[in-house]
Formats: structure tokens, C-alpha cells, sequence
């Protein structure tokens, strides 16, 4: 039995809680010492990057499924006059399902104490069933069955990444979390490089689907082993022993209470600066969804060919072409993913934001009026670090402001929703109003595309202006920066 069944523990903690921070304990609110950031140990390097190469993985599973695979299928099943709409159904039939399977995965992992840990266990079954869902993808040959390995990959994916994604804020002290967004962002624009390249070489769609699964095989299994997480089991009794009056050794564990967390299931909403960011990241996500999941039919019917740069072809197709604007994109991606993220931990994480979104602004409205392939390649260089950047960044701040410290992987699996669920508006829209305005002519699908999503980034980026921090908090910067 890994869920828990006792009421015991539960009141141990929070009486532990008052004694030693005076704070209410009510759910949703409690801080633990086994939470508190602040009593977390330090993290070597080498740690951090095993932490962060699940990402890698997922990064270039869903950078070559989006961009490159997924697109081509599409085509083939549909043909070109309906891939819009039919690569938007696909989409918009995966997300509802994985928008719904992150806070559920979550809160089942901060619930459960298997002896390797709280979140490994999940990682390796995710996994397992997302490859399930790669196989079914790699032989559909029609529309639906598409969708059903899609829908069965999101389940699969959202199973190991919701769990996973609690690891920052579990492991890594406050003061090493700019560090480790810096870390995750650079290993998720490897990701991005790896996906990209996969594009460019002549694989046939089942070779690539059995190169990624073994990518996403081999980065789970260096996160699984290069990450530390203690017996749950041990932790807490610990704990409990020693801020409580029982001597028992045997503790009984929290059950999971469904009614009470379907209740609870926007409790981290009502959160001011979780509600700030969560909104704020969906519109970001909204715009870049837009050019993501289309770039490939843009560079198709946009662009002119042949697609080269200084005179020379780099790519025959615009298959090709995609994955090649992933380098550029790459290269700007691990630059503002490294730097914003050590200088977040000095200057804060607002400043960073707004310059990120800045550039990524910039680039569907220089591309669309002006579609070069060279310019876009040079454009991808300066959307890979507003990207890279925002990444880090936003990963660093939620972490930082989550509502609950008990409820780590639940409230992270929320957060995450803001990353899905603009696939689910966006992306289906989206793919509807770029069929119904390209048939009017003069590529104006693409135009209406790329300006709706440049105010969806607008909108995200401006919101965090309205983040608030606590006044303590500035004070306490403050005294550790007159300390050094």
C-alpha cells in the first residue's frame, strides 16, 4: 500500500507546523520543515544535470513530433487542403486528455511512498506507456488512430512529467533554483537540436519513432538513477517522531481523498501570484503554439525556395527547412536559458521576463511581412533565447510561488495545465482559421495566425508586471546582498 491510510501523521506535521513557523495549517496552506526550502540541502552541478535530462528527452520527443512527424502525417491522411484542421483535431484530442491527466498524476504522487521515492516510480511507468503510444502513432494510417496514439502519448507523458516536474521544488533550495531553470532550459533546447535533427536525416516515420523512444528511454533512466529522492516513508517518520510526543515507529500514512481534492483542484487559483503566472504563461503558450505546430506549413506555402542561406541549399523540403531553423533556434535557446537563469538568482526573475518576451515578439512579426528563409534562420536565433530565457525563467518562478508546500507535484501538474491547455484553444482554433483565411488568398491565413499570436505573447508577457513581492522578501534580499 503506497497511499496512505492514517489520520496520525497528518496531525503530527501540522502540529509540528505551528510550533514552529505559527502559520495556519489548513490544506493548502501548511509549510512543513520537510518543505520549507529553506531547510533543503545544497545541490552539486553534476546533480542538477542528471535532474534535468528527462527534459532532454522530452524535448526532442515533442520538438520531432510537432514540428516534423506529426505535420507530415497529417498530410498524408488528410492531404493539404484540410491540414490545418486536421492537424488542430489531433492536437486539440491529445491535450483535453493530457490537460486533465497532470494535476491527477500529480496529486497521486505527493500521496504515494514507494522506497525509491515519490516521483521516480511514475517516471518509469509514464514512460513505458508513452512509448505504447509512440508505436501506435508510427503505424496509424488514419485520422482517428492518430489521434488515439496521440491522446495514449499525453497520458503516458503527463503520468512521468507531473510527478517529475515537482523535483525543483522538492530538492533544490531557493537559492539554486535560478541555476537549475538555467540548467532544465539548456537541456530542453538539446532536446529541441536533437528533434530538429532527426528531421533533417532520411528516416523513414518508424525509424524515427524508434530513435525517439529510445531517447526517451535513455534520459529517464540518467534522471531516475542521478537523482537522490529519499524513502518518503523514512522521511516523514522521521519527522514526525521528532516533532511529536509519539514514540511510535510505524507511522501510518495521508490517504487520498478524491472528493477533497476534485474540490481542491483550483485551490492554487486562488493564489494571487500563482493565478498572475498561471495566466500569464497560457497566452505566452497560446502564441507560441501558433507558430510552432504551423512553421512547417508556413516554410511550405510562405516561403520561397529554394531554402538556402549565403546561396547554398541547406534543406530540399520544407520538412528539411523546419528542422533546420531548430539550430539557430538552439543556439539562441541554451544562450538565454544559461544567462537568464544565473542572473535570475541576482536580479530577479521580472526583468528577465520582459526582455524574453520582447524578442519572442518580435520574430512572427518581422517573418511574416518579410519571408526569407535566411531571415527566418537569423529570427530563429532570437526566438530561441526569448524562449530559451522565458523557459528558465517561468519554471524558476513557479516553483517559488506555489500556494501549497505539501502539495508540490499536484499544484506543479496545475501549473502545467497552463502549458497544455493553450494547445487545446489555440492550436484547434487556430488551425480552423488558417484553412478559412488561406482560402480567401494572398497567404493571409498565416498573417492572421502569426498577429494573434504576437498579442497572445504581448498579453502573457505584460501580466507579469502585476506579479506582487512580499515586502519581507525584498528586505531579506536585501541583508543577504549587504552581508556579501
Amino acid at each position: 500500500n503506497f497511499f496512505g491510510r492514517g489520520k496520525h501523521l497528518c496531525w503530527g506535521i501540522r502540529r509540528a507546523c505551528k510550533q514552529s513557523s505559527g502559520i495556519n495549517a489548513e490544506y493548502g496552506e501548511s509549510q512543513t520543515l520537510l518543505d520549507n526550502p529553506q531547510e533543503l540541502k545544497p545541490i552539486s552541478v553534476k546533480t542538477l544535470v542528471a535532474m534535468s535530462a528527462f527534459w532532454l528527452g522530452v524535448s526532442a520527443h515533442w520538438t520531432c513530433l510537432l514540428m516534423v512527424i506529426v505535420p507530415l502525417q497529417v498530410i498524408e491522411i488528410v492531404g493539404d487542403s484540410n491540414k490545418g484542421a486536421g492537424l488542430g483535431t489531433v492536437m486539440l484530442i491529445g491535450s483535453v486528455f493530457a490537460m486533465v491527466a497532470c494535476p491527477i498524476f500529480g496529486h497521486i504522487s505527493d500521496r504515494s511512498y514507494f522506497k525509491m521515492g515519490k516521483r521516480r516510480p511514475f517516471m518509469i511507468l509514464g514512460v513505458i506507456v508513452n512509448i505504447l503510444g509512440l508505436v501506435v502513432m508510427a503505424l496509424s494510417k488514419k485520422i482517428w488512430i492518430l489521434g488515439v496514439g496521440f491522446v495514449w502519448v499525453q497520458i503516458g507523458n503527463n503520468l512521468a512529467a507531473a510527478p517529475y516536474s515537482a523535483f525543483i521544488p522538492d530538492l533544490v533550495p531557493v537559492n539554486q533554483r535560478g541555476l537549475a531553470g538555467g540548467i532544465m532550459g539548456l537541456m530542453m533546447m538539446l532536446g529541441n537540436l536533437v528533434g530538429g535533427l532527426l528531421g533533417l536525416l532520411s528516416l523513414t516515420i518508424v525509424e524515427t519513432y524508434l530513435i525517439i523512444s529510445a531517447l526517451l528511454t535513455v534520459c529517464a533512466t540518467v534522471t531516475v538513477i542521478g537523482t537522490p529522492e529519499q524513502n518518503p516513508r523514512l522521511q516523514m517518520t522521521e519527522t514526525y517522531l521528532l516533532h511529536s510526543s509519539h514514540t511510535e515507529k510505524k507511522i501510518p500514512i495521508e490517504k487520498i481523498h478524491w472528493k477533497s481534492f476534485f474540490l481542491s483542484i483550483l485551490e492554487p487559483l486562488k493564489s494571487y501570484n500563482f493565478r498572475i503566472v498561471f495566466i500569464g504563461q497560457t497566452f505566452v503558450m497560446m502564441g507560441i503554439y501558433s507558430i510552432q505546430y504551423f512553421l512547417q506549413y508556413f516554410l511550405a506555402d510562405v516561403v520561397p525556395q529554394p531554402y538556402a542561406i549565403a546561396g547554398k541549399t541547406v534543406a530540399p523540403d520544407a520538412s528539411g527547412a523546419a528542422s533546420f531553423f531548430i539550430l539557430p533556434l538552439l543556439i539562441g535557446g541554451a544562450l538565454g536559458s544559461v544567462l537568464s537563469g544565473v542572473s535570475s538568482d541576482k536580479h530577479g526573475k521580472k526583468p528577465g521576463i520582459y526582455v524574453s518576451g520582447l524578442l519572442m515578439i518580435s520574430v512572427p512579426l518581422i517573418i511574416t511581412f518579410e519571408p526569407k528563409f535566411s531571415l527566418i534562420c537569423a529570427m530563429g536565433f532570437v526566438f530561441g533565447a526569448g524562449y530559451g530565457a522565458y523557459n528558465s525563467l517561468n519554471w524558476a518562478l513557479a516553483s517559488l510561488i506555489l500556494p501549497s508546500t505539501s502539495d508540490h507535484a499536484k499544484d506543479m501538474g496545475i501549473w502545467t495545465v497552463s502549458s497544455v491547455f493553450p494547445q487545446v484553444l489555440s492550436t484547434g482554433i487556430s488551425g480552423f482559421v488558417l484553412d478559412f483565411f488561406q482560402g480567401l488568398g494572398h497567404n493571409l491565413g498565416y498573417t492572421v495566425v502569426f498577429m494573434i499570436a504576437v498579442f497572445n505573447m504581448a498579453i502573457g508577457t505584460a501580466l507579469i508586471f502585476f506579479l506582487k513581492i512580499k515586502k519581507n522578501q525584498k528586505k531579506k534580499n536585501k541583508k543577504k546582498k549587504k552581508k556579501k
